[in-house]
């Protein structure tokens, strides 16, 4: 096998190789072997003529045609095993010939990643506090949530809901048409367009009305964007909404079985904090993510790109099959076309790929290992919030090769990330705190002495 390699140019190499004679048996064997199966010679029994014959009467290219998908990528794995080249990823094969057999092997390696001085970074983490304003809205939700509507014979309100007929034309296109639409009407509502809502407040039952807005350059709909709508509406039924009195009644009412509306006060104060919490975790941790990201030089090589923009791809045509819908109506949902897709695509995969690298970099200057232990812990969390965790458990995939490294890569970025808030981390100053928020504060001081931060996610 000959092996000739071109420069190094943006982290990818390309190998020219070239196979002797005596290189190509093994493929020309196992092409010999799939195609006996099928093929009969006189004088012979189906699968039993020697290779010398079958290749004699079909050709050696034949035979090598049998085996290509397997002789392509097993010898380009051979070349880059030969140069001791560091692949970062599948590198993209190309059959040139195939006498002689010459393959050209676009190969991505390992991108070389500058962390800067990363130490020095400082990220302020922002202090949680809950208060009682935070719980009035929290119940005031759930009192919308418990409440019932009500038919009131008048003008329409905001807060009302509605039953309409309406018809909305734009140039001689109709855009909606129906005969019992109901709608919520609230302020700063979207639907259909922004400003509808506000057209329909004192509008009388069955006094038809008709109103033209202009619709927004920015509409996902490009074809209708910055035009003007004309809208026939006749409101049918007017509702508005009856909250139940907030009090113990109102509590004990609720599947989590409050004793009091004072008990419910105090499980939603906990439960706010605790989302505020992991908000403010995810957002610290996103935030010395982008710190470590503005001193890092991650050089990506093209091919690992464009093989997670095809990765992307493959995502999303998935996901718009699983709507049953063409992807030429899904492109004018969101109002872009393919190539502007595209390219969004391509800066998320790029953005994507520096973090996740940059991630693995730190990890390493910072000897950051995962034991089996961890493994296993983690997946028995894993087993544990799923529906059945013995069957789960039962799983034979858990014990592959392939899933115990996803896990174990899982886990050495989520320690990474903890280790870079710990270098990170910075006390706000008092005088920006509540007394509650000193007080988490001062918590997460000492879980920082005591345990190295929480905050474990991989953040890609």
């Amino acid at each position: 096998m000959k092996i000739t390699q071109e420069e190094v140019v943006n982290r990818q190499t390309v190998l020219l190789i070239e196979m002797d004679d005596e290189d190509l048996d093994p493929y020309l064997d196992r092409g010999y072997r799939k195609i006996v199966q099928r093929v009969n010679m006189p004088g012979f029994r189906k699968g039993k003529a020697p290779r010398s014959i079958i290749e004699r009467r079909l050709g050696r290219e034949s035979l090598l045609q049998e085996s290509i998908d397997y002789m392509v990528p097993d010898i380009s794995r051979r070349a880059i095993a030969e140069k001791e080249l560091e692949s970062a990823g599948t590198p993209r094969l190309e059959l040139e010939s195939l006498d002689p057999v010459k393959i050209k092997a676009t190969v991505p390696l390992i991108p070389e990643v500058d962390l800067g001085d990363y130490n020095t970074i400082k990220v302020e983490e922002n202090a949680v506090n809950i208060t009682d304003s935070d719980v009035d809205k929290r119940l005031e939700d759930m009192r919308k949530e418990a409440s019932t509507w009500v038919p009131v014979d008048r003008a329409v309100k905001m807060g009302d809901m509605v039953t309409m007929s309406v018809t909305g034309v734009v140039g001689d296109q109709t855009v909606i048409n129906q005969p019992d639409a109901i709608h919520n009407v609230e302020e700063g509502s979207v639907v259909p367009i922004p400003g509808f809502s506000e057209n329909l407040v004192d509008t009388q039952p069955d006094e038809p009305k008709k109103f033209n807005m202009a619709i927004t350059d920015d509409h996902p709909d490009k074809s209708l964007a910055g035009k003007e709508a004309q809208f026939d509406v006749t409101v049918s039924e007017i509702k508005e909404r009856e909250l139940p009195d907030l009090d113990d009644e109102f509590a004990k009412g609720f599947r989590e079985g409050y004793d009091s509306l004072d008990s419910m006060r105090q499980s939603l104060e906990s439960s706010l904090k605790s989302e505020a919490e992991t908000a403010q975790q995810t957002q610290y941790r996103e935030a010395t993510i982008n710190a470590l990201l503005e001193k890092a030089t991650v050089d990506i090589p093209p091919l690992l790109t464009e093989h997670e923009i095809e990765h992307m791809v493959e995502r999303r045509n998935q996901f718009v099959a699983s709507l049953k819908m063409e992807m030429a109506d899904y492109l004018k949902i969101t109002g872009k076309t393919e190539e502007e897709t595209l390219e969004e695509m391509r800066e998320n995969a790029t953005d994507r790929l520096r973090r996740s690298w940059a991630i693995s970099k730190l990890a390493e200057i910072e000897n950051i290992e995962v034991s089996q232990t961890e493994i296993d812990e983690r997946v028995q969390s894993l087993a544990n919030s799923s529906e059945d965790p013995s069957k789960f458990l039962e799983n034979p995939n858990l014990k592959s090769e392939e899933v115990s490294e996803n896990l174990k890569q899982s886990i050495l970025m989520e320690k990474a990330i903890d280790r870079l808030g710990e270098l990170a981390r910075e006390k706000v100053p008092d005088g920006t705190k509540t007394q509650k928020g000193k007080r988490t504060a001062k918590k997460k001081q000492n879980q920082q002495k005591g345990e190295g931060g929480d905050d474990a996610d991989a953040g890609t």
